[in-house]
C-alpha cells in the first residue's frame, strides 16, 4: 500500500497527537502503520499498548499490525509483545495479575433479578410481576447501566439534591406526580444498592474500569494509541490520562456511537486541546460517485 502524505506525517509526528479521520479513511491501517514505525525505531513492544472498544476491533486491530510486522520482517515473537486490548481487556488484566479482583464478571440476568427482587420486597410498584418484567425493568437497568458508566455508584446519589432537581423539572403534563417520582428515587437507589450488594466478590463492566482508576500503580505505557476516541466515555478519558507517556488519538467525531455508556465527544474536544491534531481525509474504502 502506497503511504499517503497524511499518513506519513502522522507516522512522523513526535508529540501528542489526535488524528481526524473521515470515514473509510484508515484509521485502523495508519495506526498500524505507527505501531510499525516505532518497532523499528528500536521502542519496545511490551511499552506499546493499542486500545479499541469491541472484540472485533481489536481483532482487527491486531490482524493489520501482525501482518504488516510480517511484512516487514519483524519477528512473530516481538509483534506477540505488543499490547493490544479493550479498555476493558487492558483493566481486567491489570487487576486480576495483581490480585485486586477475583475476576469473576456478572452479566446481565443478575442486575434484573436484582432490581425485581428489591422492588417486590418494598412493594415499590401497584403493578403485577409480569408487567414490571416486560415493561419496566429494562428501563430501571439501563438508567442504572448509564449512570454508573459516569461513575455514578449508589452511595454517590444525593436523595435530597435530586429531590429538589424534580422540583424544578416536573410538569402537571407527566404521567406521575412529584411524590411519585421522589418515592420511585428511593425504590430505585434501593435496588441499585441491593444489585451491588449481590454481587459479592463478581465485579461488572463499570467496576473494572472503576476498580482500575481507583487501584492502578503501575508503569505508564511510553506510547498509547487509542481508536475511535469519539466513544470514549469519562472514565475511560481519566484512565488514559493516567498510563501514556506519548499518545496517539484517532477518530472521529461524526461517528460517535457509544452514548449508551457515556461515550461523548466531549472527550474528542478535550484532547484535542493538548494533542497536535493532523488528518486523515482520503477515503479508501467507496468510490467517488458513492461518496
Amino acid at each position: 500500500m502506497k503511504i499517503s502524505d497524511e499518513q506519513q506525517a502522522i507516522i512522523d509526528s513526535k508529540v501528542n497527537t489526535i488524528v481526524i479521520s473521515n470515514p473509510g479513511a484508515g484509521k485502523t491501517t495508519t495506526l498500524s502503520l505507527k505501531v510499525i514505525d516505532l518497532l523499528k525505531n528500536d521502542v519496545s513492544p511490551e511499552k506499546i499498548l493499542c486500545i479499541t472498544y469491541t472484540a472485533k476491533a481489536k481483532k482487527e486491530m491486531f490482524d493489520t499490525i501482525y501482518k504488516m510486522a510480517q511484512e516487514q520482517g519483524i519477528s512473530d515473537s516481538i509483534t506477540m509483545k505488543i499490547h493490544i486490548h479493550t479498555f476493558h481487556g487492558m483493566a481486567l488484566d491489570y487487576l486480576t495479575n495483581e490480585g485486586l479482583i477475583a475476576g469473576d464478571i456478572v452479566g446481565n440476568n443478575l442486575l434484573r433479578y436484582s432490581i425485581l427482587e428489591s422492588f417486590e420486597a418494598n412493594k415499590a410498584l401497584n403493578y403485577d410481576q409480569n408487567y414490571i418484567i416486560e415493561k419496566l425493568l429494562g428501563k430501571v437497568e439501563n438508567s442504572i447501566r448509564y449512570i454508573k458508566s459516569f461513575g455514578i455508584t449508589h452511595d454517590k446519589i444525593d436523595l435530597e439534591k435530586t429531590e429538589k432537581i424534580i422540583d424544578q423539572t416536573w410538569s402537571p403534563t407527566r404521567a406521575f406526580s412529584k411524590d411519585d417520582l421522589k418515592k420511585f428515587l428511593q425504590y430505585f437507589v434501593d435496588a441499585y444498592k441491593h444489585y451491588e450488594a449481590s454481587k459479592e466478590d463478581s465485579v461488572d463492566y463499570s467496576d473494572i474500569l472503576l476498580t482500575f482508576k481507583s487501584k492502578f500503580e503501575g508503569d505508564k505505557f511510553q506510547y498509547v494509541l487509542v481508536d475511535e476516541i469519539q466513544d470514549m466515555n469519562e472514565i475511560e478519558a481519566e484512565i488514559i490520562e493516567m498510563i501514556f507517556e506519548n499518545l496517539f488519538l484517532f477518530g472521529d467525531s461524526k461517528q460517535a456511537i457509544f452514548g449508551f455508556q457515556g461515550g461523548s465527544t466531549k472527550n474528542f474536544q478535550k484532547f484535542s486541546q493538548s494533542c497536535k491534531p493532523l488528518l486523515l481525509s482520503t477515503n479508501r474504502r467507496s468510490t467517488q460517485e458513492i461518496l
